[in-house]
């Protein structure tokens, strides 16, 4: 057994525990857990100090909720978003759009009886190398980009970053921290800018600090998963997107004929 400082860390053989305890399936969504008497007990742990660290430690991966009055905490079970990567910007989609006027962020949660939300800030800034490489266009050239945190039932799911050449977006609504109401990429359509394909590429990482605190994602426990898309135009790219996806709550789907 590691030992720090003379301390034990049976705390975290104890978090082990509950975590597979939650993620094998038998507790439900809104279940009380045990009580911090039954894990001492059960683990025949005397200080209640090994056994608070572990249940904070399960409570700040999202396992467990806060506890609150005599009924403690309960078990919260992550509900993953599924993301039809190749459906959301289909053409049929974009028409569907055009008549509801509902962005498609909104749309896609909606279908899966969720509620959506988001936060749109725009800025003018300068390219940075590999936003400009994945433009196609030069370093600090200007970029207008929407930034979009997101949420599902209120709480935060993804950071979603949207760039365009200034010389696309300036003077259209693209330029406005809100909706555009038939989408941007039915927006673009409008004005000649016409997406003929695209590319994505996945990777994974830990998140930043940042990203952390903003997604509500306990540091060193879990990955994000970061999706790039780029649009073209017959010309050459249209617009770069690149989505913060927290590993536990989204499953990307790609769907190809044989």
């Amino acid at each position: 057994m590691t030992v720090i400082n003379g301390e034990p860390y049976l705390w975290r053989q104890i978090a082990t525990k509950i975590r597979e305890d939650i993620v094998s399936g038998q507790y439900k969504d809104g279940d009380p857990y045990l009580t911090g008497a039954e894990i001492a007990e059960r683990f025949h742990v005397s200080q209640t100090t090994t056994v608070r660290r572990a249940v904070e430690q399960i409570t700040r991966e999202g396992l467990l909720t806060e506890g609150h009055g005599r009924r403690g905490r309960c078990v919260r079970l992550q509900k993953p978003l599924i993301f039809h990567a190749t459906r959301t910007e289909s053409a049929q989609r974009i028409t569907e759009r055009r008549a509801s006027g509902v962005d498609g962020w909104m749309a896609d949660v909606s279908e899966q009886n969720r509620t959506p939300g988001q936060d749109i800030s725009v800025a003018i800034c300068e390219a940075s190398p590999d936003v400009a490489s994945r433009l196609g266009i030069h370093d600090g050239d200007p970029v207008v980009v929407r930034r979009r945190i997101r949420t599902v039932d209120g709480d935060p799911h993804n950071l979603n970053d949207t760039w365009y050449p200034e010389t696309i977006a300036k003077g259209t609504p693209i330029m406005y921290p809100a909706d555009v109401k038939q989408g941007t990429i039915a927006l673009l359509e409008d004005l000649g800018y016409v997406q003929e394909r695209y590319t994505d590429e996945v990777t994974a990482r830990m998140p930043t600090r940042e990203e952390s605190s903003r997604l509500r994602i306990p540091e060193g426990i879990v990955p994000v998963m970061v999706h790039y898309r780029i649009g073209y135009t017959k010309d050459g790219p249209l617009k770069l997107t690149v989505t913060v996806w927290p590993a536990d709550r989204a499953r990307i789907i790609y769907e190809f004929p044989a």
